[in-house]
């Protein structure tokens, strides 16, 4: 593990949690020169494999650039949320969870998306209420300025298409049967069911991994994964029964691609004999 030295330092708490993990190795250093350290290797850090784990935007901007010497979990955004809410869902909430997103960074992405007009608009004035009464340097501020919205769509199908044009990190159905919609929302990192199950415990407890992809990269990539960890190597044997007709099919296509070093390679030796 590398960690900034302030970091490790002042936090009684993350001691004690490396010291039950049984980390053999940890490096007092963090940013960009800690994942070239890695990636690279110094007079004291062996390098690695692969990088795992969050970051601001110095960190993804090494990881970009290191990806293909070393492997990198994601290549991840600020964080995100899209809160989606019917008639039915309390004001408070919805607004409570927005809030609590755009405090992680000024770039943190919150949004609602609602199918009631009343309900937008008691979003909207919590919201403002309770922007008044944080401090003036809050991230949650800066977030919402830039990256806030609250959407009103016609009905459930059209806020899942809004949602699955975001792409986002994080999902809330904050809605009525939210089992029935949950299959309707085809890119995202996470997807939480109802009041009972916000994001922030996503963050701490409930045991979903909580590196997600970001910056509508849930289109195509997974949440951080036992895969992740996992080397996979391809092994291949073809029985000599089975070799003629596969050699065969193999030659042809590449006679097709003009590789006749290839087709020649299919009958060299023993293997032409059978």
């Amino acid at each position: 593990m590398a960690c900034p030295p302030r970091a490790y330092l002042s936090s009684p708490h993350l001691r004690y949690l490396l010291k039950r993990l049984e980390l053999r190795e940890v490096y007092l250093m963090g940013g960009a020169h800690a994942l070239a350290a890695l990636a690279l290797g110094t007079e004291s850090v062996t390098p690695v494999d692969k990088i795992v784990g969050p970051g601001g935007r110095w960190v993804t901007a090494a990881k970009r650039a290191l990806y293909g010497i070393v492997d990198v979990d994601l290549i991840a955004g600020p964080s995100e949320v899209v809160v989606v809410a019917d008639g039915h869902a309390d004001p408070a909430i919805v607004a409570a969870d927005l809030l609590a997103q755009a405090e992680h960074d000024e770039d943190a992405l919150a949004v609602a998306v609602t199918t009631s007009e009343s309900l937008a608009e008691k979003v909207e004035a919590r919201l403002r209420s309770r922007l008044r009464s944080l401090p003036g340097d809050s991230p949650a501020r800066t977030a919402l300025k830039r990256w806030g919205a609250v959407f009103l769509a016609e009905d459930m199908e059209a806020a899942c298409g809004v949602v699955n044009r975001i792409a986002p990190e994080h999902v809330e159905l904050l809605v009525e049967e939210p089992q029935r919609w949950v299959e309707r929302i085809t890119a995202a990192g996470a997807v939480f069911l109802g009041a009972f199950s916000p994001v922030t415990l996503g963050d701490y407890v409930v045991g979903s991994n909580h590196i997600l992809p970001t910056a509508r990269a849930a289109r195509f990539a997974s949440p951080l994964g036992v895969w992740d960890f996992v080397h996979r190597t391809a092994v291949i044997q073809v029985a000599p029964h089975r070799y003629p007709k596969l050699a065969r099919a193999a030659a042809t296509l590449a006679e097709v691609e003009g590789l006749p070093l290839h087709a020649e390679a299919l009958s060299a030796g023993e293997r032409g004999r059978l």
